[in-house]
Order: structure tokens, then sequence, then C-alpha cells
């Protein structure tokens, strides 16, 4: 029972509770049942929300089951979390699905939107409500007694149609001259149907509220999709930061170690006169930069896991080890054309924007239909009766059935709306127009990204290998004498720098590759939080088997 109301009416403030409870207490029991009959449990809810999201996930063939399961997932207690966490790359995903307050979130968005559309369902489903009053006539000179009980329902239906039935049930005692009681009863039993012929006649029109919900429960589902993507690329390019800076501490450690020593084989050479002042002064300068270096990398490493420990979900007072390596280098087998049809295909947000172009389309002609006359055909059945006893009652029918056309004196308003879906559908094909030749220019920009960081990485592993080599051949020929430390200093430096750099490039193209597989819209994301690149010709073959 959608919706319930209860009236008690008295004519005295004043009521003797125990003899009314006694009396009446079988009226109450009714009227406990209708006023609690709207209530529902949380779970019920879920189950409907669950089943209503679940619906629609045949509507995007590139939102996986997988995108499904998590959107039902809570987010964990980090309360028995172990004090020390040591994660990899694919546990830190997995944490984060199961820990991360941002993603928690993104569920309860979606888990809104179905709640929309469950509302929606109900509004379009069978209107029942129910009354009950009863009148108690407590003074001394009215002594009547009342009450009613009348229920009803409706639904709109699928051609625009509105169908109303309702019940009606009524007793009434009254006390005569001569100390008697006496009981009329009557009943009223009617049905009305309303068909409109032209203006809000047909689903489109009439449902419209519940096609735009369901719609846009698509919409969010797609976005919740596109966000667990992002949100892993997020957990992933943290990650690889902070193996890049634990590289980066590594690295200058080393270089401490060689300055160190650098230093002190400059003062023993100077105690040798083998070495000039100025030498050593270079040398114990070198050791104080590294060591500043040092400690700077120190920090940014330990607010980098600190952050990551924020973004995982997981509380800022765990301590936190990141083990793993570097991404391998993997290529695309795709060319820039592939790339551009694919995500012209297959990605969520284009695929939004073109839907809800759609939507304009529709709503124009929902404006369009607007303007035509209210022209009703309507039918009317009812039973009524009274007397003395529910037995007594004679029913009589009443049939009656007519046409109502409402002239269109003044439409402008109307007129005015249909104004509006024009403007607004034209708006919408330049908005998606625009996000088209954006999707091109993004995957461009990326693929030439993608190509650029790949020359990178090449040119920096030689760079890392040259400079191994500089920093080797430096440090002998000093040791021989043939050279002073400022070329061993220099080498150090540029030996360091090389590392880093090449530690970072590997970083920035598997993130920019993971990237570019997003925006053409061939990643996803497993329920336990891994990423899983798909297949382009499984992915089309997957379409074209649900399209035929």
């Amino acid at each position: 029972m959608r919706t319930s109301a209860i009236n008690v009416q008295t004519r005295r403030s004043f009521i003797p509770l125990d003899g009314v409870l006694h009396r009446h207490s079988r009226c109450l029991c009714v009227m406990i049942l209708v006023g609690t009959s709207g209530c529902f449990g949380r779970t019920g809810i879920d189950q409907s929300v669950t089943r209503v999201i679940s619906a629609r996930q045949a509507g995007s063939l590139t939102v996986s089951t997988d995108t499904l399961t998590d959107a039902f997932s809570e987010r964990e207690s980090t309360g028995d979390v172990s004090k020390h966490l040591s994660l990899g790359r694919i546990d830190t995903l997995r944490y984060a699905t199961r820990f991360s307050r941002q993603l928690q979130n993104q569920r309860e968005a979606l888990y809104l939107a179905g709640l929309d559309l469950r509302q929606k369902q109900r509004d379009f489903g069978i209107q029942i409500s129910g009354t009950l009053d009863y009148l108690l006539g407590l003074s001394s000179d009215d002594d009547d007694e009342s009450g009613s009980l009348s229920l009803g329902a409706d639904r709109q239906l699928a051609t625009g149609a509105s169908l109303a039935l309702s019940a009606e049930s009524t007793r009434r005692e009254s006390d005569g001259p001569t100390n008697t009681t006496s009981s009329t009863y009557s009943s009223a039993l009617s049905a009305r149907l309303t068909q409109p012929l032209l203006a809000g006649a047909g689903y489109k029109v009439s449902h419209e509220p519940l096609t735009q919900s369901e719609r846009d429960l698509l919409y969010a589902l797609r976005d919740f999709s596109l966000q667990r993507q992002d949100f892993a690329l997020e957990i992933l390019g943290q990650y690889y930061q902070v193996i890049n800076q634990k590289s980066v501490l590594d690295n200058t450690r080393l270089n401490l170690e060689q300055s160190t020593f650098l230093r002190k084989r400059s003062q023993s050479l100077f105690k040798v006169r083998m070495a000039t002042a100025i030498d050593v002064l270079r040398s114990q300068q070198q050791e104080l930069t590294t060591r500043n270096q040092l400690n700077a990398a120190e920090a940014n490493y330990d607010v980098s896991l600190k952050r990551l420990l924020i973004t995982l979900g997981a509380p800022s007072d765990r301590s936190l080890e990141i083990v793993g390596d570097f991404p391998d280098v993997r290529g695309i087998e795709l060319d820039i054309k592939t790339c551009i049809e694919t995500a012209l295909e297959y990605r969520l947000d284009l695929r939004n924007s073109r839907d809800r172009l759609e939507d304009t389309k529709r709503k124009l002609d929902i404006a369009a239909n607007s303007m035509l006359p209210h022209l009703d055909v309507f039918a009317d059945v009812a039973y009524r009766g009274s007397g003395d006893s529910p037995g007594d009652q004679k029913l009589e029918d009443h049939v009656t059935a007519g046409i109502s056309l409402e002239l269109p004196l003044d439409k402008r308003d109307e007129r005015d709306a249909v104004v509006r879906a024009r403007i607004s559908s034209g708006a919408a094909r330049r908005d998606y127009e625009s996000r088209e030749e954006t999707v091109r220019v993004d995957i461009i920009e990326n693929f030439r990204r993608l190509e650029s960081f790949s020359m990178t990485v090449m040119i920096q592993k030689q760079n890392t290998t040259i400079a191994e080599k500089r920093a080797r051949n430096a440090l002998l020929r000093f040791k021989g004498g043939e050279l002073s430390n400022r070329d061993v200093v220099e080498a150090e430096n540029e030996l360091l720098d090389a590392r880093n750099a090449y530690s970072q490039a590997l970083v920035d193209y598997e993130l920019q590759r993971l990237r570019l597989l997003r925006n053409i819209g061939l990643l996803d994301v497993e329920a336990n939080g891994d990423l899983r690149e798909l297949d382009l010709m499984q992915l089309r073959s997957t379409t074209e088997r649900v399209e035929t």
C-alpha cells in the first residue's frame, strides 16, 4: 500500500480511554494495520535497487559485470588492518577497492540513481490509498457514531489512459427518541477510465518521467564505470610515483656514498700534495649538497606514503611499504585511425552524449504533442446502495460515458516550450559534435604523447648507460691523477639525473598507455580492483552477437 491515512475525530477534549479502547479495540487494530502497511525495510529497498540497476546493464555493452559487482560492494572496516602494510601493484589496487572512501561515495551516488528510478517505477505502478474515519459521539445531546472505510487504486496505462478504482463502506449508528439505536449501512464501488486521444496520448508522452529516469540510471552506470577506471589510474599513478621516489631515494643514497668517498679521497690526496685546496672544498660542497638532497628525498618519500594511505582509505598511522619494480614497456598494436574509430564507438562518455541528444529529440516530440488540443474520452461505472444491515443493501448501477474537448484558446506557454525544446536539441547536437571532435583530438594527443614517451624511454635508457660509463671512467682517471674531482662531481650528478629521468620516463609511458586504453574504451576494472585490458576483436564480436 503506497499511502494510508488515519483520521479519528472526537467531539470532546476528554475521552474515557479505558472504555473506548475496550469498546473499539477491533477498530483500533485495523487502524494500526492500515497505518503501518506503507513501511519498507532497508533490505527490501536494497534488493529492489539491485534489480533495477542490474536490469540496466544490458543497455551498455561496455559496462561489465565486474562494474556491476563492485557497485553493490560496501567499504570494509579498517579496524582489523595490520599496523604494517606491504603492498605491491595488484595488492594496492585491491586494497583501494576494499577500503577507499572515494570509491564508496561513487557507489552510493549510483545507488541513489537506482533509488530515483525505483521511485518513478512505483509512481507509474498501481497507486493504492486507504482512509479510515471513525467519529465518536460522546456529548450528552449527540451520541451518534459513524465509521467509514474507503480504498482506492489508480494507475497510468501505457496508452496514456488513467484507470481509477474506488470502494467505500460506511456504518452510522444513531439513538432514537425511545432510547433505541438504529444502524444505517451504505456502500459504493466505482471505476473511471479516461483515455486521451490527442494531447497526452501514447506511452512516450505519458511515461516520459519514467523513461528519462531509466536513461539517467544508464548514464550513471556508465559514469561509474569511467570513475572506477579513473580511480584505478589515480591509484596506479600514486603507486608508481612512490616507486619512482623510492628509486630517487636509493640513487641519492648511492650518490652520497660516492660523494663521501670523493671527499675522503680528495683530502688524502691533498695531504700528499696531489690535490689542490679547491678540490677538497669542491668535494666537501658536493657531499653537503648530496646530503641535503637525501634529506629532501626522504621527506618526499614519507609524505607520498602518507598520501597514498589516505587515498587507499587506510588510517594514516599505519606503516606502509611499497614493493615492486617499474613497469615493463609494452606497446599498443593499434594505429591512430583504429584508436579514433574505437573511441567513437565504445567510449562511455561519448555514448552518454549521443543518448542525451536522443533525449532532446524525444522531448521536442513531447513538447509538440502538448500543442494539440486535449480530447479525452471517459467512462464511469458505479454501484451504490444503502440499507439497515450489510445484507440489506441494494446496489444500483450508474454508468456514464462521454467525451471532453478542451478548446486551445491560449497555447502560448506550450508554444514557448516547443521553442525551448528545439533550442535544447540544437545545443545538444552541437555539444555532441564538439565532444566528438574533442575525442578525436584527445586520441591524437594521447597517441602522440605515447610515441613521445616511448622515444623518451629509449633515449633515457641510452643516456643512463652512457652516464654510468662516464662516471666510472672519471673516477678511474681521478684515482690515477689524470683528472680533478670536478669531472667526477659532474659525472656523478649527471648519472643521478639520468637514472631519475629514466625511471620517471618508464612511469610516464605506462600511465599514458593505460590512459590511452581508457580513452578509447578498451580498459576495464575487475571486481577486485585489477585492471583488465580489453581485446578489440573480442569486444566487437561480443557487440555483434548481442545486437543480432
